[in-house]
């Protein structure tokens, strides 16, 4: 019985060790249960790949369950099983890869990570998606292609990501350029070289960047080439052209009524002042001609009619012809990228020329980039270099109508010409009456007078720009999972702006008439020389930035871990200063010596006297930060994500406590992949899923500090001596600006793709915000520097994309839908003003639109009537005092509350049509309009002049109040911020659309080239709805006009 029981043992040990012999798995697709052949099976711990036997089993018995593998297949998802598993299920499943959203790389500036992975809110566009628009500069691309991402076109804070959570310090996002801080001009950045936009939108994606997060984070990847790649060689070009602008877009009174105008006042004796002043007031040609018919009552009739044929003039023509043209930009560019198994390389060259819509203006860029990456000791060590050049030259000699207007007036008068009929160029009021100066020429002086055009091609003006970037990437592996990396960059920018006055300017001409004196003799004395005059600025800074940085990461089972921790440092010296020659002689690069110390009598006036002017000056900053930061990631079995992430920030700019010199600011995330739970089963969303972050990002503010800073200036007027100023006084308790940030959000994916999307809720909370309030003048200064605000935002991101046919006609759409609304919560300085009923005010958007109540004209006299304590009032000064937070009325945001767009693209064969929409709600505009008391002076041209109350009646056709009597600014300042002239701003407009054609695949293979496509691309089309009933757009309601419908024509060539 017992050799029974000992050999039944033994036949019972052969058997389990035959049968583990036979362990084993097979591979199967998901979709139809069909066996998956050619996959690559690897064992993760040892690297080692498996072998399937003659059965078509991948063997796992001499594996510990301990182990995990992994399965990779070019149709199919990478998948990762542990043995153990295999052991109680032998067969895999695979999910296609048209099951899941694409693999997308996101990178933060510090690391790549797979979007799957991704705990925080991203938007990443790839190269042909920047590539659909045409510009010089590559921010402007991501214009109405982000969800949350706003262009404020009518403000000088230009973009804002989810809203604004800062009042007066930095409120644009930062960009980082190949993992560093972009210091340089937008210009400077080559379209072309970019590979890869990544805008980290909330504080687990942008916390990793610290004290520069709060208001987003924009992360340009440029291109570099790949490996085992052979040479490829690719080409485009571009031009751009672009209409004239309107200048007839904003309503202006017409020409007759300005000159009637001009009667009218001169008929009141407005102009008397002007007429005897010792400062020799220049007044209008018509005005000039009336005070001739005044005192020769003979020349009556010649007058009038030289009068009435001014009134068929609109100066516009002549600014339409002579100094606007149509835009034509131009843009090429070359690339060679390619690699081997130990190198990689991409170099590119590209070059722009642009024709501006201003007659002589212009911008040239050339731009070179050359970036390589070496593997070396079997991959172990990995070099990146890259060195970037920019040269960019841009001439602007017109400064359009903004340098047409007389002293005292804001616009030019509207019968002025700019070239006489016999084509010569024609003169205009500038500084003094035409009388004066045509006796001042008389007397020996200078010609005196200004010829507008003339100046435009007399005038250099000149600002050129060199940028270069070197740059080095050193990442060394330690072992399996631990990485080591070293990462330097110096940047350095030069910027050398020259303005030259030739002495045939009327620029040089007035200063060097407004001081000449004449001797009893008849000779002249000229304290600034004949010749021309030079004025140049120079500005360079450096940046160093080093980084050093240890990566880990770690897989087993079903467990991941990735960690991060580094340090950085920064220095940014910058330099600048400025000279003013006179007497310059441009050939020879020769100028004359001025006296600057003692002042001279003016021409106009003898008895006032003035110092010449003098343009030395000399400005240099630093900026330096110090930052420690770190990261920690764990999955769990490719289903539930955490994230945590932690830095500390320090700078030169602030600290004077200890606890205040740095900010320590960090985030936490997680994401669970719900369509991998086991309890999950649609198959209408195959992907789903849920994700979380909170924490802090911070925003600096370069204009302050904690110390108490002086700044010297040159000799004051009075007593000649050198004189400082306390620009800021200290706090010591002065902190960081920082912003707390809550974001969740849903990913989705139906099967196929055919619908993927993503929608996230967030609330932001701006913390010690530093603004500026009142302070005793008594102290020395006027204001005090403080973190006195609070805001909130909260919002609502949705992006949609569906693939609606995908055969042979193919129509994919692309929607999304943004949501922010700001508010400010708490504001240390108490609000007493509501002058031009500009406020701030604690439950309302920093940027809201206020106006005076209104009850509308008084009909006996056409006043504007308002409230003053409940009981109708035309006490303009007391309406304005008493105004207070409850009785001023608030209309909404100034900046869209909501925003988003539709984008249709439709293929046929290698046709492709894409039309974008983009739609701006929930924010209102005031317009412009007539200001009176400018109109006794005729300094205004508003169209609403037309329109104005001149008899009783009146008032049941408009709301434009009378001309005043007598000048009151109050009155206008009242009528102008009453609800009158706010509008919604709510619109949709068809952006741009572009067409597109790819050439077909064989007629390039004899040309041996691999792609070849051209394009036809439409931007700035015009709106298709608005809520207003003007002819304004309401993105750009107070420019003299928007900008102007452009069409671009392209070529892109892959060989």
């Amino acid at each position: 019985m017992r050799a029974f029981t000992i050999l039944l043992f033994v036949l019972l040990i052969q058997g389990i060790g035959k049968a583990q012999d036979r362990q084993g798995f097979v591979i199967h697709a998901s979709r139809d249960n069909g066996a998956v052949t050619d996959a690559r099976v690897k064992i993760l711990s040892t690297q080692q790949l498996l072998l399937k036997d003659h059965t078509g089993k991948y063997r796992i018995d001499h594996l510990r369950p301990a182990d995990s593998i992994e399965i990779a297949h070019l149709s199919f998802m990478t998948r990762r099983v542990a043995v153990k598993d295999l052991l109680l299920n032998p067969v895999v499943l695979l999910e296609s890869k048209e099951n899941q959203l694409e693999e997308v790389q996101i990178s933060t500036g510090y690391q790549f990570i797979t979007k799957e992975r991704a705990t925080g809110s991203y938007a990443t566009l790839d190269e042909k998606q920047l590539n659909r628009q045409v510009s010089t500069d590559i921010i402007s691309r991501l214009d109405g292609s982000v969800p949350g991402m706003l262009f404020n076109r009518n403000s000088p804070r230009a973009i804002s990501i989810r809203g604004q959570s800062t009042l007066f310090s930095e409120s644009n996002p930062l960009i980082v350029l190949d993992n560093f801080p972009y210091e340089g001009d937008i210009l400077d950045i080559n379209p072309n070289d970019v590979e890869q936009i990544t805008v980290l939108k909330d504080a687990a994606a942008a916390s990793i960047w610290g004290a520069q997060a709060a208001n987003g984070v924009i992360v340009i990847t440029t291109k570099q080439g790949k490996r085992d790649n052979s040479p490829k060689l690719g080409f485009n070009v571009n031009m751009t052209i672009g209409a004239k602008p309107d200048l007839y877009y904003q309503p202006r009174m017409s020409t007759g009524s300005f000159i009637e105008l001009e009667k009218y006042l001169f008929d009141k004796g407005v102009y008397k002042a002007a007429e005897t002043s010792v400062n020799k007031t220049p007044y209008t040609p018509v005005i000039a001609l009336l005070i001739q018919k005044r005192d020769n009552p003979a020349m009556a009739d010649q007058i009038d009619a030289q009068i009435e044929q001014l009134k068929t003039i609109d100066s516009r023509m002549d600014m339409d012809k002579y100094l606007y043209q149509n835009m034509v930009n131009r843009q090429y560019n070359i690339n060679l990228s390619g690699g081997s198994k130990k190198q990689t390389y991409y170099i590119s060259l590209g070059y722009d020329d642009n024709r501006e819509e201003l007659v002589r203006n212009g911008l040239k860029r050339l731009s070179a980039n050359l970036k390589n990456t070496f593997f070396l000791l079997d991959d172990h060590l990995q070099l990146t270099t890259a060195v970037d050049l920019s040269e960019r030259r841009q001439e602007s000699p017109n400064l359009g109508n903004n340098g047409l207007n007389m002293t005292g007036q804001s616009q030019l008068y509207p019968y002025a010409r700019l070239r006489n009929e016999d084509g010569s160029y024609a003169r205009t009021v500038k500084n003094y009456p035409w009388a004066f100066i045509d006796q001042a020429t008389a007397d020996g002086l200078l010609d005196w007078s200004s010829r507008p055009l003339e100046e435009v091609y007399l005038t250099e003006r000149t600002a050129a720009s060199s940028y270069y970037r070197m740059y080095a990437d050193l990442n060394y592996k330690i072992w399996d999972g631990l990485r080591v990396t070293a990462l330097y960059q110096y940047t350095q920018n030069k910027n050398d702006f020259r303005k030259y006055n030739p002495p045939e300017t009327f620029f040089s001409r007035d200063l060097i008439n407004n001081l000449t004196q004449i001797q009893s003799d008849g000779s002249l004395i000229r304290p600034i020389p004949l010749g021309g005059i030079l004025n140049t600025e120079n500005s360079k800074s450096h940046n160093h930035a080093f980084r050093s940085q240890l990566d880990y990461q770690k897989e087993w089972q079903q467990h991941q871990w990735r960690a991060m921790a580094g340090f950085e440092i920064r220095d940014n010296p910058a330099v600048s200063n400025s000279n003013l020659l006179y007497g310059y002689n441009d050939d020879l690069a020769f100028s004359a010596n001025v006296d600057f110390v003692n002042s001279y009598p003016r021409y106009v006036n003898p008895n006032s006297k003035q110092t010449i002017a003098n343009g030395e000056k000399l400005v240099e900053t630093v900026d330096r930060y110090r930052s420690f930061y770190g990261n920690i990631a764990y999955t769990y079995d490719r289903q539930l994500d955490f994230y945590a992430s932690a830095r500390l920030d320090q700078s030169n700019l602030f600290g004077v406590r200890t606890n205040q010199k740095g900010v320590p600011l960090w985030s936490v995330g997680m994401a669970y992949q719900l369509s991998k739970a086991s309890f999950y089963k649609s198959e209408i969303f195959p992907y789903l899923k849920l994700k979380a972050s909170y924490g802090y990002n911070g925003n600096i503010n370069k204009s302050i500090t904690a110390f108490t800073t002086i700044r010297y200036y040159g000799n004051a007027i009075l007593t000649g001596l050198p004189y400082a100023r306390v620009v800021n006084p200290p706090n010591p308790a002065l902190r960081w600006e920082r912003t707390k940030v809550l974001n969740l959000g849903l990913d989705f994916a139906s099967k196929d793709n055919r619908i993927t999307g993503g929608i996230e809720r967030y609330w932001k909370r701006g913390l010690d915000l530093i603004g500026e309030t009142p302070y005793a003048p008594s102290a020395g200064v006027s204001s005090f520097t403080e973190n006195y605000a609070n805001t909130k935002t909260s919002g609502l991101d949705v992006q949609l994309k569906t693939k609606n046919f995908i055969k042979a006609f193919g129509w994919d759409t692309e929607y999304f839908l943004s949501i922010a609304r700001d508010e400010i919560t708490h504001y240390l300085p108490q609000v007493t003003s509501f002058t031009g009923a500009q406020v701030t005010l604690v439950g309302k958007p920093p940027y809201g639109l206020y106006s005076y109540p209104f009850k509308g004209l008084n009909p006996l006299n056409g006043n504007p009537v308002g409230y003053l304590d409940g009981q109708e009032s035309e006490n303009y000064a007391a309406i304005i005092a008493g105004m207070d937070e409850h009785s001023i009325v608030y209309h909404g945001s100034q900046r869209p509350t909501v925003f988003g767009g539709l984008r249709n693209t439709f293929t046929w064969r290698n046709l492709s049509l894409s039309v974008n929409m983009t739609y701006r709600l929930g924010y209102f505009y005031r317009r412009n309009t007539v200001k009176m008391a400018a109109v006794l002076t005729a300094n205004s041209q508003h169209g609403d002049y037309e329109y104005r109350w001149q008899k009783p009646g009146d008032e049941q056709y408009t709301v434009i109040p009378s001309i005043p009597e007598t000048n009151n600014a109050n009155r206008d300042n009242f009528y102008n911020n009453t609800g009158l002239f706010v509008e919604k701003g709510d619109h949709l407009r068809l952006q741009d659309l572009k067409l597109s054609y790819a050439i077909a695949q064989n007629r390039l293979r004899k040309m041996k080239i691999q792609d070849a496509s051209f394009f036809v691309y439409a931007n700035n089309l015009g709106i298709i709805w608005k809520s207003s009933k003007n002819s304004l757009d309401p993105d750009y309601p107070l420019v003299d006009f928007p900008p102007s419908r452009t069409i671009s024509f392209g070529l892109n060539f892959k060989f």
